[in-house]
């Protein structure tokens, strides 16, 4: 009639499945079936696909690996030759978007752009995601491949590499947060921080180094930071946990910021524990009257009154230990502590 028949694909396939049970070998079937590809006229893509289809199902039989890895290789080809240049990745079927990835990955390593679009075509996010966050650490990895004294002295090229890690820091950490990744989202957020940070201090005049640190330098660049919010940053960017009692000791006991204590205590992290650290750090120095004069005050900070009033009693002060015992409010508690 010059019409083309419709046809079921799923049908066909188990109508040919049939049909193969009538042949001996269907690793046979299969070979022939890959052979007649090179005859099938230029652009006839649904029939090259549907003998690949069928190959398939004879090779996985008879469980035959190398028929397996023909059918995947043409499968590669077919993708690159046809689906590539049109950029029509959205046709592949669900099942096969993870493992074309994969392959544009190995086969295209440079080529970021390109990842990203197939990954947007399959709404990858979290795909999109690991692209841009690796991405990002090759601009940091640039950096990190000369001494931070070297890059200091082209400044320019030193913020535009820290610009361009910051603008693929923030993609990613969005793209992990579409795709429910918050893990993942989190660690981006807090590394587009510690980058921010970085360029901050570069645009103030300040060198210090931020940014691919080892983890025994952690401690002394936090000890060097003068605000808390900046220790902070780089302590959450590096998923390190300082010792904020030695913290405090150098920069409240020791410098007398106070500032600095305040903005440790809007965080909710000042607790008792931490007193009782810096007590001890106290003990093992003679301190001078102006060390001495930080710790009262230190103290004062803290809100249980039993651990106030047992620190300050170690430490022979006294006067705060009178003005506890004679307050209407403290002395009644502490008395009856005190007594039991």
């Amino acid at each position: 009639t010059g019409h083309k028949q419709m046809f079921n694909p799923t049908e066909e396939s188990q109508t040919f499945l049939q049909l193969t049970t009538l042949c001996q070998d269907r690793t046979l079937v299969g070979m022939k079936l890959l052979d007649k590809i090179s005859s099938v006229p230029h652009g006839e893509l649904s029939c090259t696909t549907e003998l690949l289809i069928l190959a398939h199902h004879c090779f996985t039989l008879t469980c035959h690996m190398e028929g397996i890895i023909r059918v995947l290789q043409a499968a590669h080809m077919l993708t690159d030759n046809h689906l590539a240049p049109s950029e029509e990745y959205g046709l592949v079927s669900g099942t096969l978007k993870t493992a074309l990835l994969d392959y544009i990955k190995r086969c295209r390593p440079g080529d970021s752009e390109k990842h990203n679009m197939i990954a947007l075509c399959f709404s990858m996010c979290r795909e999109i995601g690991e692209n841009h966050e690796a991405a990002a650490r090759i601009q940091l990895k640039l950096i990190e491949s000369q001494p931070w004294e070297d890059s200091l002295k082209d400044g320019h090229q030193l913020k535009q590499l820290l610009l361009k890690a910051l603008t693929l820091m923030l993609d990613a950490a969005e793209s992990y947060a579409k795709d429910s990744c918050v893990r993942q989202a989190q660690h981006c957020q807090r590394l587009t921080k510690l980058i921010t940070l970085q360029i901050h201090f570069l645009n103030t005049g300040q060198n210090t180094m931020l940014i691919n640190l080892g983890r025994h330098k952690l401690m002394d660049c936090i000890l060097a930071l003068p605000r808390f919010y900046q220790a902070s940053i780089v302590a959450e960017a590096y998923d390190f946990v300082p010792d904020w009692a030695e913290i405090l000791y150098q920069q409240v006991i020791l410098k007398g910021d106070f500032n600095y204590l305040e903005e440790f205590k809007q965080q909710r992290l000042l607790k008792s524990s931490i007193f009782e650290e810096i007590s001890k750090k106290y003990k093992q120095h003679q301190p001078t009257d102006m060390v001495m004069e930080n710790l009262k005050k230190l103290l004062t900070y803290c809100e249980d009154v039993y651990l106030y009033y047992k620190l300050a009693y170690e430490h022979k002060f006294y006067e705060i230990v009178n003005v506890l015992l004679k307050d209407p409010q403290t002395g009644c508690c502490l008395k009856d502590m005190l007594a039991g």
